[in-house]
């Protein structure tokens, strides 16, 4: 399996391009939800002179607790409801990897038997509890120990595919992503690296751009977001193909039935 940079950007060259197109879909439209229908209240500019207020004072920033916060019962809806949107585009990001995998197994390019649809969805579901225990903490990571997180994300971001693939159980896949991601550290670094600038470079467009055209940073923003969650995914199911073709990697796994 040969692929350059741009074929990571092509997202809806899998199969029939009927179902991810669908996942693009569905993913772009509850996000555009988010500034078209919000839930509870958006309004944080309270908290935002209160932050702006006490950022400057350390130490009072230190005496404070949870309750001294300015948020409203409707911007912690809204914020939940953020986060609830976010965890499902996560999940449609798994499910695109499942589908790039099974794929690419269909179509002849590889020996290995593709998994059925039906335990796709029971691994999706499987999958999704998991991530839903670990998404709270994994934001937290991502705000206090980012350097770590970065580090571990290369590792981390090969389970998905290991487990959707069928090639390994929920507890194996930790391994064998740990295994199959030796040597591919740096490119995977590079690769994570150059979708994250790209998705930085258009968001910033992107806002500019909704800055003078709101209703079009509505779209805007949120089409890059997709963009950007999908073409990841896209490069882990690539990535993970590719590393099955290595010698010594294809390990034949006993197969679970879930």
């Amino acid at each position: 399996m040969r692929n350059s940079l741009l074929d990571i950007f092509k997202i809806d060259n899998v199969g029939k391009r009927i179902s991810v197109r669908i996942i693009f879909a569905v993913m772009l439209l509850m996000r555009v939800s988010v500034y078209l229908f919000p839930i509870g209240d958006n309004d944080f500019s309270e908290f935002y002179s209160w932050f702006m207020a006490v950022s400057s004072d350390m130490d009072k920033m230190a005496r404070m607790s949870f309750s001294d916060i300015p948020l409203t019962q409707g911007n912690l809806l809204h914020l939940l409801s953020i986060i609830v949107i976010d965890y499902l585009c996560v999940l449609g990001g798994f499910l695109y990897i499942a589908l790039f995998i099974r794929d690419y197994r269909l179509s002849g390019m590889s020996p290995l038997r593709p998994l059925d649809p039906s335990n796709i969805i029971l691994r999706l579901i499987i999958i999704g509890i998991l991530t839903a225990f670990l998404y709270i903490p994994m934001l937290i990571m991502v705000l206090y120990l980012f350097l770590i997180f970065i580090i571990i994300f290369p590792c981390m971001a090969m389970y998905p595919a290991c487990f959707l693939s069928g090639d390994s159980g929920f507890f194996d896949s930790v391994v064998q992503a740990v295994n199959r991601t030796k040597g591919y550290f740096i490119v995977n670094m590079r690769n994570f690296s150059i979708i994250l600038l790209g998705y930085l470079i258009l968001d910033g467009a992107a806002s500019l751009i909704g800055h003078f055209l709101p209703a079009a940073g509505y779209v805007l923003r949120p089409l890059v977001a997709v963009f950007a969650l999908l073409s990841c995914a896209r490069y882990i199911g690539m990535v993970y193909c590719r590393m099955i073709e290595v010698p010594g990697n294809r390990r034949p796994p006993a197969r679970p039935a879930a």
